[in-house]
C-alpha cells in the first residue's frame, strides 16, 4: 500500500567493524501519490516524471543549481501552515523534518492582539510585519506588534533548535548556516531574529540567481516563493 524510496546519507563507517550505512527513507501511501498524479490527467503538455517531498525538492535544487557551501547547512522553508527543514551535507540529506507552525500562526496572533479579521491581520503582516531582536530600541507600539510575531515564531524556533542539537552529536558536526525561504521568510528582520535564536549565520535563499534563462523577475518575493517549485 506504500510507495517508498531511499537515499544513503552516510557511507559505511569503518570503525563499526562491518559494513553499515545510514539511509533516509521516504514513504507515502499509494492513494496519496495517485491523487497528485491525477492532477495531470487532463493535459499531455507536462507529464510528471518525479514525485518528491518539499524537503527533498529543496535538496535537489541546491545540489544541482548552486555551489555547495562545503559545510553542514540547513534550508528552512517557512510556509503558511508548516515549516519544512532540510539539513544538507556534501549534497546529501542529513536530516529532514516538517514542523508545525508558519505564517498563519503569525496572522492569527496579530488578529487576536489587535482584534482584526483574518484578512485584515494577513494584510497587516504582509504590508508592515516585522520582528525585533532582543534589546532592540523601539517604541511601545513596535514592541507590542513584535511580541505578537515572536509569540507565534518562538515555538518554531524551539523545534528548529532541538533538531540542530540532535545533529551536534559527537563527531557529526553542527549546522554552520541557515538559508531562509518560503513566503513567511519575507517578514522584516526575520533573518536577524533566526540568527539570534539559533546562534547560526542566516541569509535568504536566492534560488533564482542560479537560473539565467527565465522570464521571472528577480525580486525578494519571487526568491521566497519559488524555491520548492524550482
Amino acid at each position: 500500500e506504500m510507495v517508498y524510496d531511499f537515499q544513503v546519507t552516510e557511507p559505511p563507517a569503518s570503525e563499526v567493524g562491518k559494513e553499515a550505512s545510514q539511509i533516509w527513507v521516504q514513504m507515502t501511501p499509494k492513494d496519496v501519490v495517485q491523487a497528485h498524479l491525477d492532477l495531470f490527467q487532463e493535459t499531455d503538455d507536462a507529464p510528471p516524471d518525479l514525485v518528491t517531498s518539499g524537503a527533498s525538492a529543496l535538496c535537489n535544487l541546491t545540489a544541482t543549481h548552486w555551489e555547495d557551501p562545503g559545510n553542514l547547512y540547513a534550508i528552512v522553508d517557512i510556509g503558511h501552515t508548516q515549516t519544512t527543514l532540510c539539513i544538507i551535507e556534501g549534497g546529501s540529506i542529513r536530516q529532514v523534518r516538517t514542523l508545525s507552525g508558519g505564517g498563519k500562526d503569525i496572522t492569527l496572533a496579530i488578529g487576536k492582539a489587535y482584534e482584526l479579521s483574518f484578512e485584515e491581520a494577513e494584510k497587516a503582516k504582509i504590508d508592515n510585519g516585522f520582528v525585533l531582536t532582543k534589546g532592540a530600541k523601539a517604541t511601545q507600539d513596535q514592541i507590542k506588534f513584535s511580541e505578537c510575531v515572536r509569540q507565534a515564531l518562538d515555538p518554531l524556533m524551539t523545534q528548529l533548535n532541538q533538531t540542530f542539537q540532535s545533529i551536534r552529536a559527537p563527531g557529526r558536526g553542527s549546522v554552520q548556516k541557515v538559508y531562509l525561504t518560503g513566503g513567511s521568510s519575507r517578514l522584516r528582520n526575520i533573518g536577524r531574529y533566526v540568527s539570534d535564536e539559533l546562534r547560526v549565520e542566516t541569509e535568504p535563499l536566492q534560488a533564482l540567481n542560479a537560473y539565467e534563462l527565465n522570464n521571472i523577475p528577480v525580486t525578494d518575493e519571487h526568491h521566497a516563493k519559488i524555491s520548492t517549485p524550482l
